[in-house]
């Protein structure tokens, strides 16, 4: 949990987080909730739809996707391979990952926990941002 009350927060923006949250994005999300106002508002990007089809050397993403040996076998897939797909990277003293989120899942996931106000393309080019409404 957060060291915050319920329901304090007007805003919560988390810009590259959910991005990186291998496991357990619905539980983050239900402590976003928690704290944000009633009608306050997420601002959350993701890798979507719109990533995973555009995702090109230039991007930040692209040299350790491309070197994933998961990643090696899902990249000729059109779109999104599972609803919510995770591609992680283990050394000794942390990991990483890089997760990809097909919009149906944010619409019937994440939705079941607040409104799906709006999904707005490339901002930056390669992530998209999910904006809730409490």
């Amino acid at each position: 949990t957060l060291p915050l009350p319920d329901a304090c927060l007007d805003l919560v923006t988390a810009f590259s987080v959910f991005t990186h949250i291998e496991a357990f994005d619905t539980t983050w999300l239900s402590e976003i909730r928690r704290i944000l106002k009633p009608g306050g508002i997420a601002w959350l990007t993701i890798h979507g739809d719109r990533t995973w089809r555009e995702v090109n050397p230039e991007w930040p993403l692209w040299k350790p996707l491309d070197e994933h040996p998961d990643y090696q076998k899902d990249r000729h897939h059109a779109e999104i391979p599972r609803p919510r797909t995770v591609y992680r990277w283990r050394a000794d003293r942390s990991y990483s990952a890089n997760v990809f989120y097909s919009y149906d899942y944010i619409h019937t996931v994440w939705g079941r926990l607040m409104e799906i106000v709006e999904i707005r393309p490339a901002i930056p080019a390669y992530q998209d941002v999910v904006i809730l409404r409490k």
